[in-house]
């Protein structure tokens, strides 16, 4: 029986609550920051530092074992914490395999720190909307709430992979292309066919680190089955996945390089623009409020990118 804090209204489902991480309540993971206010632990002792509320959530989930143990410290503390608490990030932290390739992508960017964290929560939450298609092209309930890519990564499940590749990539849906005017033997567009080319190489890391798991598998049997699946499945990936998939999202790309319009900044305007900037920083007198300050703030920051434009991530690193 789950008892949570307050009676709810409508359907509601128990992954939406997570425990206080100091009095131990369960209640609605939404209502976190205003519970804080009157937990009976904080007010006994209140702490003179109160955690974020993207720290505060990110130790609720944790608790309650929404995030995988995979997780390295790294990985919760730079991404997880500045992900969306949306549905997609709920997956991406649960399944253990998308955890695994937020580890690999973190140690991939070792050596751009300051940048790593939106590169790796690209990845992940990518590799989360995938699963959510898998799981909206099963046949029962049960694998369409808790399918895992471990599961998925069977020969049985190449088809609904390319659905859902498919899917992420945004295809047109029959409507619209009727719409357009598109001739019947014409394949639907697709509106983001990089996120195609993205996932066929993390969908062979995936494999990749199923087999590994699969011979460190405690279960020795079992783990040989699924080795031997997953193989079967990279054997039928390497057979057609080029052409099922590849061929049509680098058609799409190099369609639009072909036809896009490069679009240069009139010089007038670029002189325009930054004599605006040096008028309005000359005008700044010492910042005496919050709001002044962060007046001051933007204007730096855009001159500073402007200056260097061919430099990005530079406010990143600035300390």
């Amino acid at each position: 029986m789950f008892v949570p804090e307050k009676r709810t209204e409508g359907k509601w489902r128990v992954s939406d609550f997570s425990p206080c991480p100091k009095c131990n309540k369960w209640l609605q993971t939404g209502r976190l920051w205003r519970h804080r206010k009157v937990c009976i632990v904080n007010v006994r002792h209140p702490d003179p530092t109160p955690l974020p509320l993207t720290e505060l959530i990110l130790q609720s989930e944790i608790i309650a074992g929404k995030i995988s143990s995979r997780a390295t410290d790294a990985l919760k503390k730079e991404v997880f914490t500045t992900m969306r608490n949306d549905e997609i990030g709920r997956v991406a932290k649960k399944d253990p395999m998308i955890v695994m390739m937020g580890n690999s992508a973190m140690n991939r960017g070792i050596g751009n720190i300051a940048m790593r964290r939106y590169t790796v929560s690209g990845v992940i939450r990518l590799l989360a909307r995938l699963l959510i298609e898998l799981r909206a092209l099963q046949p029962t309930e049960e694998l369409k709430k808790n399918l895992t890519f471990y599961e998925a990564l069977h020969p049985s499940q190449y088809d609904n992979f390319i659905h859902a590749v498919f899917a992420v990539c945004k295809e047109e849906s029959v409507e619209e292309a009727e719409q357009d005017e598109q001739i019947e033997t014409e394949p639907a567009k697709l509106q983001a066919p990089s996120n195609a080319i993205k996932l066929s190489y993390d969908i062979q890391k995936l494999c990749r680190m199923k087999i590994q798991l699969s011979i460190d598998s405690e279960n020795r049997v079992l783990g040989e089955e699924n080795r031997k699946a997953t193989k079967r499945f990279m054997d039928k990936y390497k057979a057609s996945w080029e052409v099922d998939v590849k061929k049509r999202a680098r058609h799409v790309l190099r369609e639009r390089k072909l036809n896009a319009m490069t679009e240069l900044p009139d010089p007038a305007d670029i002189a325009k623009l930054a004599q605006h900037m040096q008028e309005r920083m000359q005008m700044m007198e010492s910042p005496l409020t919050y709001d002044e300050f962060r007046t001051c703030q933007y204007l730096t920051m855009a001159r500073l990118i402007a200056f260097n434009r061919r430099r990005p991530g530079e406010v990143q690193v600035m300390k």
